[in-house]
């Protein structure tokens, strides 16, 4: 497997919401999901690619992550918060490390965790949080022009100017190549309203930043993060109860409840090619920990 890394530079606010539901209010994601450079890389893909490429798994769109500045002056990655990252709740915490409860697993009496759901994580620990912008809108009746009745919604954005770094993953030098033509000089559009005033990215080839430092050794407990949102199915359903065999690991490996922190949440993705919405996603999302105990930890 070879990887190319990206900056991504936000021209223009860019909305990404968390469902393709069309009433209501629309919840915005923080991050950049691997599907918006996917659909970007197949509108600039030439009419004669295959497009059995894409579907095949052989080139893969991980997601976009804030970065931050080094004193280098180089842009580093971040990675999402750990849910088992908690604060103290009614305290304020900001510039304080959060409280990891996969290793603290004892409070001050009277004092409750609050849990981080929000927000990345640097390589020294620090919280990034990205603060999104509010954008009220309506639909105008072309014969009266004025604003129609009942048509009032809005917008969570992320604003302009922020950057956030992502991978191409590929199993052939060619096919990455030809990716990162598509994807590097000249402007994108992404996200909801890119026809309009949203959604103008510019994406960047750069080297690999430095990597993360190495995990501590934990024995015989084998912990799963979550680098993006896990959709596990068996017999083709959905399911949202992890097990070992989900990740190759032994068959005595148990899973320690009391050591997992996850979040689900459910969607169903809008497909412009086939302009239609898909098969409805259950996930655990992204920044979840699985904890198993492993029996014999040297056969993984």
């Amino acid at each position: 497997m070879i990887e190319q890394w990206f900056s991504v530079e936000l021209l223009s606010d860019v909305v990404v919401t968390a469902d393709a539901a069309t009433a209501g209010g629309h919840t915005g994601l923080d991050y950049l999901p691997g599907s918006l450079f996917l659909g970007a890389a197949v509108s600039q893909a030439e009419p004669s690619f295959n497009p059995q490429w894409f579907l095949s798994g052989q080139l893969r769109f991980l997601d976009g992550f804030p970065a931050v500045q080094s004193k280098a002056s180089a842009m580093q990655p971040t990675m999402p918060i750990p849910l088992a990252y908690h604060t103290v709740k009614g305290q304020e915490w900001k510039g304080l490390q959060p409280l990891n409860l996969l290793t603290k697993t004892d409070m001050e009496p009277g004092k409750q965790p609050q849990q981080l759901r929000t927000g990345f994580m640097t390589v020294d620990g620090g919280v990034v949080e990205i603060e999104h912008t509010y954008h009220m809108k309506t639909a105008i009746d072309p014969a009266s022009r004025r604003a129609k009745d009942g048509q009032l919604f809005g917008y969570q954005s992320i604003p302009a100017g922020v950057f956030y770094l992502t991978r191409i993953q590929a199993d052939d030098a060619a096919l990455l190549a030809q990716a990162t033509a598509w994807l590097t000089g000249h402007v994108l559009h992404v996200g909801r309203s890119r026809s309009a005033e949203y959604g103008a990215i510019r994406m960047t080839a750069i080297t690999p930043p430095a990597p993360s430092p190495v995990p501590q050794d934990r024995g015989n407990e084998v912990v799963c993060y979550l680098l993006s949102d896990l959709a596990l199915v068996r017999d083709g359903m959905p399911v949202l109860q992890p097990e070992a065999a989900d990740f190759h690991l032994p068959a005595g490996a148990q899973l320690v409840p009391e050591k997992c922190f996850l979040r689900t949440r459910r969607y169903t993705p809008w497909n412009g090619f086939f302009d239609a919405r898909m098969s409805e996603r259950q996930v655990l999302c992204k920044g979840g920990v699985i904890t198993f105990h492993v029996p014999e930890i040297g056969v993984i």
